[in-house]
């Protein structure tokens, strides 16, 4: 037997060798290769004349792309850019990893593990294997994408530009915050949104959000701080107690998984008594989370959701549901009981507001110009991602909503007006009203509709029109067809709401992917050379499960099984799949080798409790967030701009 098996294991291991060599040896190959043909290209002279470039064709469209998250480093990654010019605009010039927030707020791994810069992940670098062959083979590189390290200020979908801000803040020389257009022919909006604080008094002034690293390091250096001041001789034991009651408000991922990892930090890392950092804190800390409602994790199945409320209480979490806060102070937090319908005052050292999210400014004044916005929470889309009133305006991610009701009422108010123009009747000046060939018309186009809607109303809607017109004996220019109230009538009373999809991060990759297969297969008008994407399928979200960390080393998941149907699991083996989950998903090797040696250590050694000095004091942190919230209406974003770093 051992004999048959040494043969086998000399071939694999052979194979393997040479799989080694190739892979260790390609870079170097790959660069002498590219060198040769055009070292100016190789070594960064960007300026230079480059025969490897396919620019001389250059009929390509230019595609701008706003922000740095999810949905549009989807679009980058999958973007043909043998067809666009691709230009990034950005505050951030980085990717976040924002389901592992959680976990660097808490320490259990730093920021370096949840970022990617924008430039590594658009580098030809980035590209697979098998890819940069394919361009050796061909004989050019792609065209690199363009980074500006900018934020977007306003949107002119009539001109098609948009209008820039730098970003850069040199004290030296002064604040340039000089504004510069930028021309598109086809719009990607990728911006997120920002937390929704519901009009919540004082929230603003005394919260801390979780949105970017800044926010996640400057929430653990609040954590240390109040550790520090509860740990003096000279605080009192009521002093001890506020400081270290730590409130987080709400009942999503986002809350459940920031309470579990402070709830980790507070009793392995702190008060632990066999290694505890901080003797003087043991029995003062707290964690509390405020849910609006009975449930935690609203959307997830009824097993995760009861699994999830049970780990909480079992890690000494104080789950308060069916409550919400309705007021906060510099020291204390009100908090309304539904069900006694009372409201009582709690002392605090640190709250996390993680209630959702609404829309930011930039959106907000883009969807001031546009009469077909008029959704409160995002922008609405058709069923291809386009802005609705906003030819070639793509909208993705968090800012975005798929509304089909809007979508096709807004198409068959269209269809009705231009036939209005031809096929009018006589009828109430305030109520449209088409002939009958006017209506036939109509129900023709209302076909064509059908044909790419993945809603069934839609077709029911193609049945009442094409029924009524058929079974008419009017003459085709008789003022019986269809007025403009009737058809919304017909509307309102077969489409049906279509359910908003959740502000995650795997909706938003899903349509990134999307729509750059959409935009990579454009339909070109052999006369006017315009190109158009409404032949293009709709997008459709594919669910392919949840997951969530509730402490205690425990995590939970749900697998949907069928439509109305979902597997769940919980306990200890689901925390290796979370993390397993979560290091596959990262953007880099370099990030990933970040996050397992950060886990390594958190598990051996614990977690860090160095305090950085420049969080040191209650005066500083607090100018930060007052600086902060007037600039980005964000109390910790971008802290470390204002401190010079």
């Amino acid at each position: 037997m051992k004999h048959r098996l040494l043969p086998w294991v000399k071939r694999i291991s052979a194979v393997g060798g040479t799989g080694v060599v190739v892979v260790a040896l390609f870079p170097r190959v790959e660069d002498a290769y590219w060198r040769r043909r055009d070292p100016h290209r190789v070594l960064g002279d960007h300026t230079s004349s480059s025969s490897l470039s396919k620019a001389a064709h250059d009929n390509k469209k230019n595609l701008v792309v706003l922000g740095t998250g999810w949905a549009s480093v989807s679009v980058l990654k999958h973007i043909d850019r043998d067809k666009y010019h691709v230009t990034v605009v950005s505050p951030r010039n980085y990717f976040l990893f924002t389901p592992l927030l959680p976990s660097v707020c808490a320490g259990t791994i730093t920021s370096e593990a949840v970022t990617v810069p924008i430039r590594n992940i658009t580098s030809y670098k980035a590209l697979p294997m098998w890819d940069r062959i394919r361009f050796m083979w061909r004989g050019y590189l792609p065209d690199r994408v363009t980074y500006l390290y900018a934020a977007v200020t306003d949107v002119d979908p009539l001109t098609k530009t948009v209008t820039c801000r730098q970003e850069m803040n040199d004290d030296k020389a002064g604040a340039d915050k000089s504004s510069f257009d930028l021309s598109y022919d086809v719009l990607v909006i990728g911006t997120g949104a920002t937390t929704n604080t519901f009009n919540t008094e004082g929230v603003q002034e005394h919260c801390y959000y979780l949105k970017e690293t800044g926010d996640a390091t400057l929430l653990r250096q609040t954590v240390l701080r109040n550790l520090e001041k509860a740990s003096l001789p000279t605080t009192t034991e009521e002093e001890k107690r506020r400081l270290l009651s730590f409130w987080v408000v709400g009942g999503g991922p986002t809350a459940v998984e920031v309470a579990a990892e402070l709830q980790d930090f507070l009793h392995f890392d702190i008060v632990n008594p066999v290694h505890a950092t901080f003797n003087q804190c043991a029995g003062y800390t707290s964690v509390n989370l405020v849910q609006s409602n009975k449930d935690l994790l609203p959307g997830y199945p009824k097993k995760i959701r009861d699994f999830a409320l049970q780990q909480m209480e079992r890690s000494k979490v104080e789950v308060i549901t069916e409550a919400r806060a309705t007021k906060v102070t510099r020291d204390s937090i009100s908090v309304y009981d539904k069900a006694t319908k009372s409201t009582r005052d709690f002392p605090y050292g640190l709250i996390v507001w993680a209630t959702g999210v609404e829309p930011g400014p930039l959106i907000r004044r883009l969807m001031s110009k546009l009469p077909e916005q008029s959704h409160y929470r995002s922008l609405k889309t058709d069923s291809q991602c386009q802005v609705l009133g906003a030819p070639g305006v793509y909208a993705i991610g968090d800012c975005a909503d798929i509304d089909l009701q809007a979508e096709y009422e807004y198409k068959l108010g269209k269809n009705f007006g231009n036939l209005h123009n031809k096929y009018s009747a006589i009828g109430p000046p305030n109520d449209k009203r088409l002939t009958m060939k006017g209506l036939g018309k109509l129900v023709d186009r209302v076909k064509e509709l059908s044909e790419h809607s993945v809603s069934a109303p839609m077709s029911k809607i193609y049945h009442t029109l094409s029924e009524r017109y058929t079974n008419s004996n009017s003459n085709p220019d008789d003022a019986e067809g269809i007025s403009q109230s009737e058809l919304q009538d017909i509307a309102q009373k077969h489409l049906e709401r279509q359910k908003i999809l959740p502000p995650t991060a795997q909706v938003a990759h899903q349509q990134g992917e999307y729509l750059a297969k959409l935009l990579n297969q454009p339909k070109i008008d052999p006369v006017s050379s315009t190109w158009t994407f409404d032949h293009g399928p709709t997008f459709e979200f594919a669910d392919m499960g949840q997951l969530v960390y509730v402490g205690g080393h425990m995590a939970a998941l749900s697998i949907p099984a069928s439509q109305d149907l979902s597997v769940s699991w919980d306990g200890s083996m689901t925390n290796y799949l979370w993390h397993a989950a979560y290091f596959g998903m990262l953007e880099s090797t370099s990030a990933r080798t970040e996050l397992f040696f950060d886990w390594c250590k958190s598990s051996l050694f614990g977690r860090s409790t160095a305090l950085d000095a420049i969080c040191s004091s209650d005066n500083h942190i607090e100018e930060l967030q007052r600086s902060e919230k007037a600039i980005t209406n964000t109390p910790t974003r971008k802290w470390w701009k204002k401190i010079g770093l």
